[in-house]
């Protein structure tokens, strides 16, 4: 029987009231079954952490000192040699000024025994004093390193355990009604592309995928696309003179000054420039209102209140009762705007560009109404959402997620220091768990959405490749762009990916890195100078010149996380006599595996020796994979087994002392 997922009602309540505290329960709980997992102890880090801390002071202490000595040290070796100097000086001025020949002479001759002293003393005694103490402070650090890498070698179950999945795990255990895919599932690729006519890959030429992750709210697909974005746009550049000119006048007296002046020059010269930039966007697919049209953006400011508010819905209402009266006034078949009864809402989503009214209304209804109006009002981050739906396809681009970094990298967890890792670990937790669900809380808002059931549909793999093309793009991206970029660039690359053949679990693509090369070009500007004179100043500037490089590259999709593929193949990637690859670029991302090619692969050429590598390789991944999964088996059948003898033992043995106690009654008994 299929299990039924509860449905988000009203997001911004029940994130309120129910997830904002149980996700923080929940992420705990994970972390601490990490903790028993791993055997990894909380007090024992503490010791061991308290003791480093005590190590790491003693060493500090012990530095300063070293530090205060050696200072000292410096300071009597620079008034040694003022002294000595001033000495010199002194008794020299008392030879050739004998009136102060006695005096000079003394206090030179003083000066010069006293630097001689500070020297004798820096030799003999302080310097003795500086090795003692640097000597302590070197031992003390040793230990304070010793201590650090106990904590290390403490906590290292634990940090080797943590995966980029985690979060996902966390968040699809607080809201059933979100399911997270890992990277971008090629079902839902599938389903999106055949039924929904999503596109194939990131048609923009100017854009390379950096992360791309899928999901599904009751059935109907999600996908989170983060692109790197190049465009070019008219940068003003500025250059300038220094000009010398001269002026003459009559004074009062009349008679002639001539006066010279400096001045600067400057001057401007627009040209075409690259610049670049990240966003992120949600993808939904869902076939109600499958022919409404329409897009909304942020209304509310931040920090608003509810008198400002309500004064921004009456400004608004008129505005849109102006729109209704001139949609219906005028003959356009295009503008049929209407006005909903609901001024809050309307003047909050203000979707006012929508195509279809009666789809409009049946999709958003009194309670979509009221979930909107809440979300824009009190979401945590503001109202920072734009909406469009574009028939069955609708974007959420939230400001929110732009500057986040939902990678979910598990290195961010690492450290010698529980609470450190702890805290890091459920604070991450909560603030990725925030930035989706408020992304998707839009969605999440509109009850027909979970009402309407996708398509049927069952998929049977189209394609012939592991992974998809938006995912080919994002693992380019992994790579050393150095190996990818042509050696003229001088900007970022944007990577577009081509599918060549796929050999086991190997995708062989073509990797295009689009980059520009910068030219220094020289303007000169005309410029009428004070004096009349017309300069020509010089404006320096960039030529963009477009550059390329295709690299081919093979990515392996492997099973289970990251580090337990990474572990499974890369000793046997590392040993392989692989000539056609470049092993400096190999990289270990979402369970995917990737290395630059060096020899040109084609679909209709066949190279026996790579494509048997890649065959074989797949080959001995699967059987070893297998094979750990039947010794996990085993062990846990073993565990089983050894915990069934145990609680058959107990048993024997409460039988055992309930027999002997019954007896030892029966005894005692026939004794009285």
């Amino acid at each position: 029987m299929k299990k039924v997922v509860p449905t988000i009602d009203q997001p911004m309540t029940e994130y309120t009231k129910k997830y904002k505290d149980l996700i923080k329960e929940n992420a705990t709980k994970y972390y601490e079954n990490l903790e028993v997992k791993t055997g990894v102890s909380e007090t024992e880090n503490h010791r061991l952490v308290s003791i480093y801390k005590e190590k790491e002071a003693d060493y500090n202490k012990k530095q300063k000192k070293a530090n205060s000595i050696k200072t000292l040290r410096i300071l009597l070796i620079v008034l040694s040699i003022i002294s000595c100097i001033v000495g010199i000086l002194l008794i020299t001025s008392a030879v050739k000024y004998k009136s102060l020949n006695v005096v000079f002479l003394i206090v030179g001759i003083v000066l010069i025994i006293l630097a001689l002293f500070s020297v004798v003393m820096i030799i003999w005694k302080m310097n003795a004093v500086v090795n003692i103490r640097v000597k302590k402070a070197l031992e003390a650090k040793k230990i304070m390193e010793d201590a650090l890498d106990v904590c290390w070698k403490q906590m290292a179950p634990l940090n080797s355990i943590f995966d980029d999945n985690m979060p996902d795990e966390i968040l699809m255990q607080t809201t059933p009604s979100i399911e997270v895919d890992r990277g971008y599932d090629l079902e839902k690729f599938a389903y999106m592309v055949n039924k929904f006519n999503f596109s194939t890959s990131n048609l923009n030429d100017c854009s390379s995928v950096l992360l791309v992750k899928s999901g599904q709210i009751q059935g109907s697909p999600f996908v989170v696309l983060r692109t790197l974005n190049q465009e070019m746009y008219n940068h003003v550049y500025t250059g300038s003179t220094t000009y010398t000119y001269t002026t003459t006048s009559r004074d009062s007296d009349g008679n002639l000054r001539t006066v010279h002046h400096t001045t600067t020059l400057t001057a401007q010269s627009t040209h075409p420039a690259s610049r670049y930039f990240e966003d992120e966007q949600l993808i939904y697919a869902n076939p109600a209102a499958p022919d409404l049209t329409f897009s909304r953006g942020p209304t509310l400011k931040n920090n608003q209140n509810e008198k400002q508010i309500e004064k921004f819905i009456e400004k608004q209402a008129k505005i849109n009762r102006k729109r209704t009266d001139k949609a219906a006034s005028d003959n356009d078949p295009n503008t049929n705007y209407q006005k909903m009864t609901n001024d809050e809402f309307e003047s909050l989503f203000n979707a006012s560009d929508r195509n279809n009214e009666v789809q409009f209304r049946l999709m958003f209804t009194p309670l979509a109404q009221k979930n909107l109006s809440s979300l824009i009002k009190e979401s945590i981050y503001g109202d920072d959402f734009y909406f469009s739906k574009e028939h069955k396809i609708n974007r959420i681009f939230a400001k929110h997620s732009q500057n986040f970094d939902d990678s979910c990298n598990p290195d961010r967890y690492v450290s010698f220091d529980i609470d450190i890792s702890k805290k890091s670990f459920i604070d991450y937790v909560v603030d990725y768990f925030n930035n989706l669900y408020f992304m998707l809380a839009p969605i999440l808002s509109i009850p027909i959405y979970q009402q309407t059931k996708p398509f049927e549909y069952i998929y049977d793999k189209p394609y012939d490749f592991n992974l998809c093309p938006y995912d080919h793009e994002k693992f380019s991206n992994c790579l050393d762009q150095s190996s990818l970029k042509n050696s003229k660039a001088k900007t970022l690359g944007i990577n577009k990916t081509s599918y060549v053949k796929t050999v086991g679990n190997f995708d062989i693509v073509d990797v295009t890195n689009n980059a520009f090369d910068m030219l220094n070009r020289v303007d000169y500007i005309p410029v009428t100078a004070p004096d009349g004179a017309v300069v020509n100043v010089p404006v320096p500037w960039y030529e963009y010149v477009p550059v390329s490089k295709t690299t081919q590259v093979a990515f392996f999709k492997g099973e289970g996380t990251t580090k337990e593929v990474q572990e499974s193949i890369s000793n046997q990637l590392n040993s392989s006599d692989i000539s056609f690859a470049n092993k400096d670029t190999i990289f270990y991302n979402n369970s995917v595996v990737g290395f630059v090619l060096n020899k040109i692969i084609d679909k209709a050429t066949s190279y026996p020796q790579v494509d048997n590598f890649f065959k074989e390789f797949s080959s001995r991944y699967l059987e070893g994979r297998n094979a750990n999964n039947q010794t996990n088996n085993n062990q846990v059948t073993a565990n089983n087994n050894q915990t069934n003898t145990n609680n058959n033992q107990e048993v024997t043995d409460k039988g055992t002392n309930n027999q002997e106690i019954n007896n030892q009654a029966t005894k005692d008994s026939n004794s009285k």
